[in-house]
């Protein structure tokens, strides 16, 4: 073995030892605590209870105001958005608007802002409106369902989704606009589709119509699904029905474009309530197959501001369009030479209309200040810094952002000024994860920090990092009864040299001269790491440590978090970068005496899932081989997703067979075990049957269990405890331990 590979055997063998003088353990972890079972044991412990007041000058200690510097006591300032006496205003209003007295009630307590100190609710179908101190009304009457309910800014108006059909009420006389009529299941508007909800918008985000800030114009989504099949989920128990009352299957059919299949068109329109018409964005220059991936509007709500990418991402244009004429404008757009452009936040506009635009354009992340027209007027920080988000601009000059500057498993606020004359500069200074919260004036920050060898503590510093006040430190004595162990970070070099954050957790009396088998649980997916410089709490891998695992985590350089100049290279070839990765990474673990490399497991869920499957299919460094909900073949997966980093199969058929799971099933090297539940709309148990049907032609043995009802999670407690219990089993089977 190429010792070069190794990290120092001394200085890791020095912390375990340093790590057992310190904590003595009186108990020791038994599986059915891992379980669940009591005593429950706590390595987080309970932070002090400190937050900014709302009005973001004080703090509340506990239950107590005080000043943010001094601590002194003042006198509780407490907002209410419903005061009791509202509250029961409103409640007499809706009993004498016709509602029972149980249902005003609960109604009352559900009203959100409508302007004009208006609120507003939806009760069963339909929509309620009342003013504060005056009468209730019910708005709409049609018992039929409605979603994605959103206020007009100025309360004038509810949006709606019914029937596929956006709808707007004005809400003083209840009268309602249709703004589309012919939607269907094939036809949506002011929804989200499940891909763009899935891959684009956020899961669980079906939004898709949003106000101008006047609101005097929504704009909205129209995604004509009709050229893209349907994929049937089939649930095998119905909830709620023994086998006496439901003995058939229950099929969930679901729009869900598969790699290389045709998306949902996507159209942008804008509805205005005055005017009752829809003006249609011209995106007629844009692919047919094209892809909207933000919309807005500016701070004046006259332009309609909305990215655009092609059906691969390799590009992205940020444009605005006038909401009353459709014309389009491009102020920027973004490419990449080979790789994938990321869906990018939208502009920070500034008073003087220029704008802040976070790019990925140098390889890693940095804010751009741009002109109103989209010229670069500076860029404001550049590597080693890499951003995150930026979480405050004071026009008066200051920017306020979260990254890192080259330790990636660090995060940290920075400040950088607007003109460029300064900065950036790193506010927070211990290395590992600063969770940060500044006052209404930006002169001080409220501080939550750990690393993975300090646990959460709590603290208020001023603007140059100070530490003002400290509230404490998360309190745990299950740390001292059980021994504790914390993992310790260091760099692992790979073959051609690059160096992978990493991280162990290693029995607190480790024998050099025994080896140790080693776990290495993983995600693995671009960009995002396993490893991060923060407390880890986890009860499970405390006990496997206890039993004599090695517990390895390993950030591959595709999920670095180092920046798009990193990620980009799994570009067209999933996971097999990552694998070597992996592979080299255990082996300069392995290259230690202490760890055993014919006792390496490996685990993940998801992408993780794929990853343990793929390490089984195309290595022989792993003995084991976990591998719950992965995408097996990427032909099997959405389009969005699965095509931003592989292209199309059309494209890129080499690609696609190189990173097979189920094309190499006959390589299986290892004992494998499959986890899947049978529900799971995002990764479909087509996955798991097409893998396990090749395993068997191809005369394999391995494990499956499948959990009937869970989706693309465990979600059923004793599923869950099921699902532990078994992969112990497979450890202890195929691994051994102590």
């Amino acid at each position: 073995m190429n010792r070069a590979f190794a990290f120092a055997l001394p200085l890791v063998l020095a912390w375990t030892a340093g790590a057992q003088e310190a904590v003595r353990a009186t108990a020791r972890i038994s599986f059915e605590q891992v379980l669940g079972a009591q005593p429950r044991i706590d390595f987080r412990g309970t932070l002090p209870a400190v937050r900014w007041a709302p009005d973001r000058v004080h703090l509340i200690v506990g239950n107590e105001w005080q000043e943010a510097r001094s601590g002194t006591k003042v006198a509780a300032r407490p907002v209410e958005r419903a005061p009791a006496a509202v509250l029961e205003a409103t409640r007499a209003a809706l009993v004498g608007a016709g509602l029972d007295e149980g249902e005003a009630r609960i109604l009352a307590r559900r009203g959100r802002p409508a302007g004009a100190e208006a609120e507003w609710a939806l009760h069963g179908a339909d929509l309620w409106i009342w003013r504060r101190g005056g009468a209730a009304r019910r708005l709409t009457t049609d018992a039929r369902a409605k979603r994605i309910v959103q206020c007009s800014p100025t309360g004038a108006y509810l949006s709606f989704v019914r029937d596929h059909d956006l709808v707007l009420v004005d809400t003083a006389g209840g009268e309602e606009w249709a703004v589309s009529t012919d939607g269907s299941e094939d036809l949506l508007y002011g929804v989200l589709d499940w891909v763009y909800q899935e891959e684009i918008y956020g899961r669980g985000n079906w939004q898709g119509h949003w106000w101008s800030p006047s609101g005097d114009a929504v704009a909205f989504l129209r995604l004509d699904q009709s050229k893209v099949k349907t994929f049937v989920v089939v649930d095998h128990i119905v909830p709620g029905k023994s086998l006496d009352e439901e003995r058939h299957v229950k099929p969930l059919p679901m729009k869900y474009p598969k790699a290389g299949d045709a998306n949902p068109a996507a159209s942008l329109g804008v509805a205005l309530p005055a005017e009752r018409r829809v003006q249609w964005i011209d995106l007629s220059r844009f692919p047919d197959d094209r892809l909207i991936v933000h919309v807005g509007f500016s701070p004046k709500g006259d332009r309609v501001v909305f990215q655009v990418q092609d059906r691969i991402q390799t590009w992205l244009e940020l444009c605005t369009a006038d909401p009353r004429t459709g014309e389009v404008t491009t102020l920027l757009r973004e490419e990449a030479e080979h790789g994938w452009v990321n869906r990018l936040e939208q502009p920070h506009w500034l008073a003087d209309g220029s704008f802040l635009w976070l790019s990925e354009r140098t390889g890693k992340r940095a804010i751009e200040h741009r002109e109103a027209d989209g010229r670069l007027r500076r860029a404001l920080t550049a590597a080693p810094v890499v951003v995150g988000d930026v979480v405050r601009v004071d026009e008066e000059g200051t920017i306020w952002f979260t990254g890192h500057d080259g330790r990636a498993i660090d995060r940290h606020l920075f400040r950088v000024a607007l003109d460029g004359s300064s900065g950036p500069v790193r506010v927070t200074r211990e290395e590992g994860t600063h969770q940060t919260e500044l006052s209404a004036d930006g002169t001080l920050f409220l501080d939550v920090f750990s690393s993975l060898a300090s646990p959460p503590s709590v603290r208020l510093c001023d603007a140059d990092g100070e530490v003002v006040r400290e509230f404490g430190t998360a309190q745990a004595p299950d740390r001292e009864r059980y021994g504790y162990v914390a993992p310790t970070s260091f760099p692992v070099k790979c073959r051609d040299g690059e160096e992978l954050d990493a991280t162990l957790l290693a029995p607190r009396d480790l024998d050099p001269a025994r080896k140790h088998p080693v776990w290495v649980e993983t995600y693995s997916g671009p960009d995002a790491p396993s490893v991060r410089n923060a407390w880890s709490s986890s009860v499970w891998h405390q006990f496997l440590v206890q039993n004599g695992y090695l517990v390895f985590q390993v950030n591959v350089r595709t999920a670095s978090g180092r920046g798009q100049d990193k990620t980009r290279l799994c570009y067209r070839r999933l996971g097999l970068q990552e694998l070597a990765d992996l592979e080299d990474a255990v082996a300069a673990l392995c290259a230690n005496p202490w760890a055993d490399a014919t006792r390496v497991g490996i685990t993940g869920w998801s992408y993780g899932g794929t990853m343990a499957a793929l390490a089984l299919t195309h290595s022989k460094a792993f003995k084991l081989g976990v591998a719950g909900a992965g995408v097996y073949d990427w032909r099997l997966y959405d389009t969005i997703y699965t095509e931003r980093y592989m292209d199309t199969p059309q494209a890129n058929p080499e690609g696609y067979a190189k990173n097979s799971v189920i094309e190499a099933a006959k390589n299986l090297h290892g004992h494998l075990v499959l986890l899947h539940g049978t529900d799971d709309d995002n990764v479909h148990l087509q996955n798991c049957m097409r893998l396990v049907h090749a395993l068997q032609r191809a005369g394999k043995q391995f494990e499956l269990m499948l959990y009937p009802t869970a989706t693309h999670g465990i979600a059923d407690p004793a599923q869950s405890r099921h699902m532990r219990t078994l992969v112990w089993r497979a450890m202890q089977e195929h691994l051994g331990g102590e």
